[in-house]
């Protein structure tokens, strides 16, 4: 799959922002779209700082169109991703710290909250790829989502907000 350019994709949410979002696939919803001012260099490199970890370089060029985003949010505000700016992103991954440890923690970093499922989502460090933070599993048991956060943000906005990623792993699990 080829992935186009961050600002092409950043093109694309601002348009389903100015529109006012763009309806659900699969339901009556309306999902809306909110990117907030860009970070200011020193507003990165403090949470780099506060973070100690290293976040992919996609990501970074993110926060400096918008410091966080909210994805495809419905009215109740129970679908959705919100993804976090340089402020919110300690707070995320410091709630994760807190359930699982430090240690357990250490290649990964929380980036994102999953409106609805009271998951999140997390980059592996190492690798810069996207994982789905499932609450009930450990990080070792975590799924890829994508493998980079320019690839996420693809598939997320060509599943019109869908989250494609439960949708493969229920598609793919056999029937009980």
């Amino acid at each position: 799959m080829e992935v186009p350019t961050l600002q092409n994709l950043l093109g694309r949410l601002r348009r389903l922002q100015v529109r006012g979002g763009t309806p659900a696939t699969t339901t009556n919803d309306w999902y809306e779209v909110h990117l907030f001012p860009p970070a200011r260099e020193s507003e990165i490199h403090s949470a780099l700082r506060l973070v100690n970890k290293p976040l992919p370089e996609d990501f970074k060029q993110f926060w400096r169109y918008t410091d966080g985003a909210n994805l495809f949010v419905n009215e109740s505000g129970l679908h959705g991703v919100g993804v976090a700016s340089t402020e919110l992103l300690i707070d995320l991954h410091q709630e994760e710290i807190e359930v699982y440890g430090d240690t357990t923690l250490e290649d990964y970093v929380v980036f994102a909250r999953v409106n609805g499922s009271g998951d999140f989502l997390v980059f592996h460090t190492p690798t810069g790829r996207v994982l789905d933070g499932i609450h009930a599993e450990q990080p070792e048991e975590w799924r890829v989502v994508a493998n980079s956060f320019n690839e996420w943000l693809h598939a997320f906005i060509e599943a019109g907000g869908r989250y494609y990623w439960i949708e493969e792993l229920y598609a793919s699990s056999p029937p009980a």
